[in-house]
C-alpha cells in the first residue's frame, strides 16, 4: 500500500497518464510517481494542481480531497472503484459527471466501513458491491445524483447505511438474491427518474430496514409510465409520498408491501398489480380538486386491493376502477367517480359533473 498524491505535470491530466505520471509520494513533491492501483491511498489536496481526469476505470483504496479546489473530470463509461474505506470529495473541488455510464463504485469488502462524503457535488451513477464479504457503504452527508436517467443507485450486494442523510436519486435498485442491507435511516429519499423508479422485485437475500425514512416520488420528467416494484421487504416501508405529477403519466405499483404512511396529491393516476394487496397502516386523507383528480385502477380486469385496519381513510375528487377497500377500516370517496367494478368503499359522486379527463385511459 502507497499513498499518492496528484501533482499534475503529467503527459496528460488523465490519471492513469506515464512518462510523466501526474503523482507523487508526498504532498506537493515530486511528481512521475507510480499511478496509483487498487492498494493506494490517493489524496487531493492545496497542492494539487491542473484538471484530473478519469479517462479509464481504475481501483484505488480510498481518495481523499480535504483543500482541494480543482477539478475532476470522468469520461463516459468508465468506473472508478473504491475499495478502502475513505471516498471524501469537498465544496471547493469541482465534480459534475452527468451520464449514467460514469460510475463510482464501492467495494469494502471483509467486513470494512467505506464513509462517503460528496461535499455537496453531483454524482453520476453508484454501485454497491462488496462480494459478499460483509462490507458497508456509510453516508456522512447529502447525497445528489444527476437527471432522469443518470442518478443510478444499484446496491448488488454488502450494507447502505444512509446515516440520516437526504438523497435525490434518479433510480434505485437492490432487485436480487445477494446478501445485502439497506438502512434507510430518517432522512427524505426523493426519487426524480423515469421508467423503473424503485425496484425491489426480488427481495432474497435483503435486510431492510426502514426506519424513519420518507420516500418522495417526484413530479414524472415527462409522460413515460413509471413503476414502483415495492416488493414486500420485512417490516414494511415508513412513509410514501406521491407528489402531483402534472404530466399525466401513470405510476405502477407492484409487490404486496406495507406502507405505514400513503400520501398521494393530485393529478396522479395509479396502477397497481392486479391481484396483489398495498397495505397501509395509518388512514389515509387524499385529495385531488376538480381539476387535478387521483386516479386509481388495477392492472388487470381483476381487482388490486388496498387495506386499512381501522380508521376512515377519504379521498376528495378520485376516480377508481377495479378496486377493492378492505381490512376493517370505513372508506369513503367524495366528489369521485366509479368507473367500474369497485368494492368496500363509498363512492359519492359530484353534486354537479366534474373532470375525469384526467384519469380516463390513464
Amino acid at each position: 500500500m502507497a499513498s499518492r498524491y496528484w501533482v499534475g505535470g503529467g503527459s496528460s491530466t488523465n490519471w492513469a497518464a506515464t512518462t510523466p505520471t501526474n503523482w507523487s509520494a508526498t504532498d506537493g513533491g515530486a511528481g512521475n510517481e507510480t499511478v496509483p492501483g487498487s492498494t493506494d491511498d490517493v489524496f487531493f489536496t492545496a497542492n494539487s494542481t491542473g484538471t484530473a481526469n478519469i479517462s479509464a476505470s481504475i481501483s484505488v483504496q480510498s481518495v481523499d480531497c480535504t483543500g482541494f479546489a480543482g477539478t475532476w473530470t470522468q469520461a463516459n463509461s468508465t468506473t472508478l472503484t473504491i475499495t478502502g474505506t475513505l471516498f471524501k470529495l469537498v465544496a471547493g473541488m469541482t465534480f459534475a459527471p452527468n451520464a449514467s455510464s460514469r460510475v463510482i463504485a464501492f467495494t469494502p469488502g471483509a467486513a470494512a466501513n467505506c464513509l462517503v462524503t460528496t461535499g455537496g457535488k453531483v454524482l453520476s451513477s453508484i454501485t454497491i458491491n462488496d462480494g459478499g464479504a460483509g462490507g458497508t457503504v456509510t453516508l456522512q452527508d447529502t447525497l445528489t445524483m444527476n437527471g432522469t436517467t443518470s442518478g443510478v443507485f444499484t446496491l448488488t450486494a454488502g450494507t447502505f447505511n444512509a446515516n440520516n442523510q437526504n438523497l435525490t436519486l434518479s433510480t434505485f435498485t437492490a432487485s436480487n438474491s445477494n446478501t445485502r442491507t439497506l438502512t434507510m435511516g430518517s432522512g427524505t429519499w426523493t426519487l426524480t427518474g423515469e421508467v423503473g423508479i424503485w425496484t425491489l422485485t426480488t427481495i432474497t437475500g435483503l435486510t431492510f430496514n426502514k426506519d424513519t425514512s420518507t420516500i418522495v416520488i417526484a413530479t414524472a420528467p415527462d409522460q413515460q409510465a413509471r413503476t414502483f416494484a415495492a416488493g414486500a421487504p420485512t417490516g414494511g416501508y415508513n412513509i410514501v409520498t406521491v407528489n402531483a405529477n402534472t404530466q399525466s403519466a401513470p405510476l405502477g405499483f407492484s409487490g404486496a408491501a406495507t406502507f405505514a404512511t400513503f400520501n398521494i396529491s393530485g393529478p396522479n393516476w395509479l396502477v397497481l398489480t392486479s391481484g396483489v394487496t398495498l397495505t397501509v397502516t395509518n388512514a389515509f386523507t387524499w385529495t385531488g380538486t376538480t381539476t387535478a383528480l387521483i386516479g386509481m385502477e388495477s392492472s388487470g380486469t381483476g381487482q388490486a386491493t388496498i387495506s386499512v385496519a381501522s380508521g376512515s381513510p377519504t379521498v376528495a375528487y378520485g376516480a377508481f376502477r377495479n378496486m377493492a377497500f378492505t381490512g376493517g377500516a370505513t372508506f369513503t370517496a367524495n366528489n369521485s367517480f366509479s368507473l367500474g367494478n369497485n368494492s368496500g368503499i363509498t363512492i359519492n359522486a359530484p353534486a354537479a359533473g366534474g373532470n375525469t379527463a384526467r384519469v380516463i385511459g390513464g
